[in-house]
C-alpha cells in the first residue's frame, strides 16, 4: 500500500530478526538479494500510554567480491617433458553461498607471458583448456632451450552476468627432465 508520501510499503514476514536481543535487528547472511533498495522501519509503542515513535533507514545490499583461486602454490617448477594442470574450480562469488566455479556463474580466462630471462608478452608455452575452469601448461616439443625460463600464467575470473572480476597468477619455472 502507498502512504501519503507515495512510498510503497511491503511487509515480508520471511524477513524476521534472528537476534534474541530486542535492541538489535539481525538478518541471516544472503537474506536480501543484491542490488535492491530496502527500507527498514522501526516503530516503538509505549505499553501504557500507547504513544509511539518511528524511525526508518534505507539499505542497499551491495554486491560481494569475486575471488580467483588457483589450487596449489603460487610458484611451481615444470619439467620440460611434463604437463601441469592448473585448476581454478574453487574460485567463488561472495554472493553465492551454495556453488563455486562454473556453477556459481563464473567464467575463466587463462593467459601467460614469459617474465625471465626476458619479458615477452606472448605465451611461449602450450596453454590449453582442460575444463571450463582448468588449463594444462606444457613446453612445446619439450624444447630444452626453455630450461631456466620463468612464465607467469594468469587467470581472470568474471561473473558471467554482471562482469565483476578477479585475477590470480602462478609463476612457472621450466626445469630439466
Amino acid at each position: 500500500s502507498a502512504d501519503e508520501g507515495g512510498i510503497v510499503t511491503v511487509t515480508d514476514p520471511a524477513l524476521q530478526t534472528t537476534s534474541v536481543d530486542p535492541r538489535f535487528f539481525l538478518l541471516p547472511a544472503y537474506a536480501l538479494p543484491v542490488g535492491q533498495l530496502y527500507t527498514l522501519k522501526l516503530t516503538v509503542q509505549h505499553v501504557q500510554s500507547l504513544k509511539y515513535s518511528s524511525a526508518s533507514i534505507t539499505l542497499t545490499a551491495v554486491p560481494g567480491k569475486v575471488f580467483a583461486v588457483i589450487s596449489g602454490p603460487a610458484e611451481v617448477g615444470l619439467q620440460v617433458d611434463r604437463e601441469l594442470v592448473l585448476d581454478a574450480g574453487g574460485s567463488y562469488d561472495e554472493d553465492n553461498n551454495v556453488a563455486v566455479g562454473e556453477a556459481a556463474g563464473l567464467a575463466f580466462d587463462f593467459d601467460c607471458k614469459q617474465v625471465y630471462p626476458s619479458y615477452k608478452d606472448v605465451c611461449l608455452l602450450n596453454l590449453a583448456a582442460v575444463t571450463v575452469s582448468s588449463a594444462s601448461v606444457s613446453v612445446p616439443g619439450n624444447d630444452q632451450s626453455t630450461i631456466g625460463s620463468v612464465h607467469e600464467v594468469s587467470l581472470v575470473v568474471r561473473h558471467a552476468s554482471d562482469g565483476r572480476k578477479s585475477a590470480s597468477s602462478v609463476m612457472v619455472s621450466i626445469l630439466p627432465s
